[in-house]
């Protein structure tokens, strides 16, 4: 099975690639198997990028999870607001990177199934 993974550099980036156009927004297709989304992220940040999402009406079931540096609970508090499939806070030492990126791989199979 092919992984290909889009990594973009901000939020407005983000919806470009997700719905061609900021004006007249379609979903990509194939749209994403799933959206690993920071909340520190520039131009747009990660709220309001997840907002968009989940107010399209062809993106709204997309698989979102939050990984992020932030430890602000309203943050945490938002993206749940807004049906994420998790949140993960980014580790502090690099080396516990690969367990994060097992778990969250593991949340979207379990979701997936």
């Amino acid at each position: 099975m092919e992984h290909i993974i889009h990594v973009v550099r901000d939020g407005v980036e983000a919806l470009e690639y997700l719905f061609g156009s900021l004006d007249k927004p379609y979903l990509r297709i194939p749209p994403p198997k799933l959206v690993l989304l920071d909340l520190r992220i520039p131009k747009i940040d990660g709220i309001n990028v997840l907002q968009k999402i989940r107010q399209h009406p062809d993106a709204h079931k997309l698989s979102v999870v939050v990984f992020t540096a932030s430890r602000d609970s309203k943050d945490r508090e938002q993206a749940t607001s807004l049906h994420i499939d998790g949140y993960f806070l980014k580790p502090e030492d690099e080396k516990d990177f690969p367990k994060i990126m097992e778990k969250i791989g593991l949340t979207w199979l379990i979701k997936n199934q």
